[in-house]
């Protein structure tokens, strides 16, 4: 019974498949494509709406820079934020509509379709300028290692070469 029950256990094992680790930058993508398809606010779903798009964006900060926003309020997610040093206006952007969202979700607050429309695209927009400004500090990062390499080569060869001539 112990050997049937431990062979049927790694057999389990193996036949379980891992879920490929998808990019947060995808998944906050087609989170905001479905969204905007599902027509929330237009129906009245202000407080669902605001909250499925903060919820993308911790997610994707969450997926993309490490940033555990999902327990966060907005006040820390913004704090954690502003260490990444983006720019002042994709910043100010996400600022802006977790602020919109707290007052719709906590304060009952009413918008017009303009503001809906400007927090979708301030959302969209701050997803995708911080995944640039994230590709270009892995650029930096990247170059820095090879630059690293390069002096250590170089340190080394000279070492060498001091000890030859002794």
């Amino acid at each position: 019974i112990f050997i049937i029950r431990h062979f049927r256990k790694n057999q389990e094992n193996e036949v379980e498949e891992k879920k490929p680790n998808i990019p947060a930058i995808i998944t906050a993508r087609e989170r905001l494509s479905k969204l905007k398809e599902a027509n929330m606010w237009q129906t009245g779903l202000l407080k669902e709406y605001y909250t499925e798009l903060t919820n993308i964006v911790r997610e994707y900060l969450e997926g993309q820079f490490n940033i555990e926003a999902i327990e966060m309020t907005s006040d820390e997610i913004l704090t954690e934020v502003k260490k990444i040093e983006l720019d002042s206006n994709t910043f100010n952007k996400l600022q802006e509509t977790l602020i919109t969202a707290d007052l719709v979700k906590f304060a009952k607050a009413n918008t017009n379709s303009t503001q809906n429309e400007e927090a979708f695209n301030n959302i969209n927009s701050f997803v995708e300028d911080s995944y640039i400004h994230y590709q270009e500090l892995e650029k930096k990062k990247t170059e820095e290692a090879k630059s690293k390499k390069y002096d250590f080569e170089e340190i080394t060869t000279e070492k060498q070469e001091t000890e030859d001539t002794k």
